[in-house]
């Protein structure tokens, strides 16, 4: 939860500065003599996207606003954003390094605390990147559509430890070792976004192993998924002193539209379709869509949005011997207000729209029903209520003319009810983020 939240507020900050002028940051570009020469910037998707401005190689960090299942080394909250670097061995080919640390807690005698370390190699493919350049549409960097191949592993250094059972047999634990491979298929497009921003969105195939560590502590385990990912960071290129990205991207987000009704269908983590075998086999899938429709009050700035999540799982869930199916079925109704659009408007800056920061209250009732079978211990059912109010500051955006682009984060309040014997109902403190970016109609 706690990478959630940080990506959201990273997110709050480079939204907010990548659609004003000023601009003060690290980004360093590179060049190459006689070949890569001074980039006319002449559109405002140039500025935005830096379309035309060569660079051969990049260091990233980059967060992931969500985990979709089965896709990830490490998916919990106790991790550091990967650190990678990228670099151009041609126009159209590129090859990359990322690295990432993470940290398990000491939770019981089953599970002890580890320091886990992952190293991702990918090499791509920009299919248009030559023909671009040769048309005088783009320049050799790493903004373009591109297939993936990405391979990793993740080792586990942990001290080992002995336990007894029950029984009074005694097992050891730890140790050095390998806990995962992973090796994925990606078609993707990833961007720049001014000087020191970077977005990368891609679909394909992820294939995980994990090896039976010689304790014997675990089975081997293995699995294929088709997924989404979605990731957003910083980027530091080369510098060259002459690239402008001063101006306007109005063009480009739809500034002075007088649009005052949206229909959003968010595209994040929207289908992950999985096969997976541990101590059982097992063939799953798990859909969420998420549509949401926003009604402005004439010309007053506020404005009305009423949402649903649909969410279908069935099949195991992550590496564990679990049989796992359920729904859950949600509502939410919030009341927004775009504090400062009527100053933007008076200055010329923006239309009456649905675009901007804004301040909103936000209620929601979930109902979701659950049954899953662990090792074949019996099926057991569970139904939770739960009913949330939060407070949420947020930044939409409608990106050319059917995209859009929102987060929201704030806290507030929650509670559940489950039906499970002796569960008591539970509420308190609740803080709330999302991001959502799909289309718009």
């Amino acid at each position: 939860m706690s990478n959630k939240i940080t990506a959201l507020i990273f997110l709050g900050v480079f939204f907010m500065t990548k659609t004003t002028a000023q601009d003060t940051t690290f980004t360093r570009i590179s060049t190459e003599t006689g070949t890569l020469e001074q980039q006319t910037v002449e559109t405002e998707t140039d500025r935005l996207f830096g379309t035309k401005v060569p660079a051969r190689w990049m260091v990233n960090i980059g967060l992931k606003p969500y985990y979709p299942a089965y896709n990830n080394f490490i998916n919990d909250a106790n991790t550091t954003p990967p650190i990678g670097i990228e670099v151009k061995l041609s126009p159209s080919f590129s090859t990359g390094l990322k690295y990432g640390y993470g940290w398990q807690p000491d939770i019981d005698q089953f599970a002890k605390s580890a320091h886990i370390h992952f190293f991702q190699l990918e090499q791509r493919w920009y299919p248009q990147m030559a023909k671009k350049i040769q048309a005088g549409t783009g320049a050799n960097n790493f903004s373009g559509t591109y297939l993936g191949l990405r391979t990793g592993v993740q080792y586990f250094f942990q001290d080992e430890w002995t336990f007894r059972d029950g029984q009074g047999n005694e097992y050891t634990r730890g140790g050095n070792h390998v806990k995962h491979f992973q090796a994925d298929i990606r078609y993707g497009i990833q961007s720049r976004i001014r000087k020191h921003g970077l977005f990368d969105y891609s679909a394909g195939l992820t294939f995980n192993h994990y090896p039976n560590i010689q304790n014997g502590s675990r089975q081997t385990a293995s699995s294929i998924s088709l997924n989404q990912e979605f990731r957003i960071g910083l980027a530091l290129f080369e510098r060259s002193e002459k690239t402008d990205y001063s101006g306007s991207y109005c063009g480009v987000l739809r500034c002075f539209d007088d649009n005052r009704r949206m229909f959003k269908v968010n595209t994040l983590n929207l289908l992950n379709v999985f096969y997976q075998k541990y101590d059982q086999s097992n063939l799953g899938f798990a859909i969420k869509p998420n549509i949401a429709v926003e009604q402005k009050f004439g010309s007053a700035p506020f404005s009305v949005e009423a949402e649903t999540d649909v969410n279908f799982t069935n099949g195991s869930l992550n590496d564990k011997a679990t049989i796992f199916r359920g729904y859950s079925l949600s509502g939410a109704a919030g009341l927004r207000w775009y504090y400062n659009q009527p100053k933007r408007i008076a200055a010329g800056r923006a239309g009456n729209n649905l675009s901007g920061p804004f301040v909103a209250v936000r209620g929601k009732y979930e109902y979701s029903e659950n049954r899953e079978n662990i090792l074949n211990a019996g099926e057991q059912k569970t139904i939770a209520n739960n009913q949330s109010l939060h407070l949420l500051w947020g930044y939409q955006l409608r990106i050319f003319k059917h995209g859009y682009a929102a987060f929201r984060i704030g806290p507030g309040y929650a509670k559940i009810r489950v039906n499970t014997a002796g569960y008591v109902p539970s509420g308190g403190l609740d803080i709330f983020s999302d991001l959502k970016v799909g289309f718009t109609f």
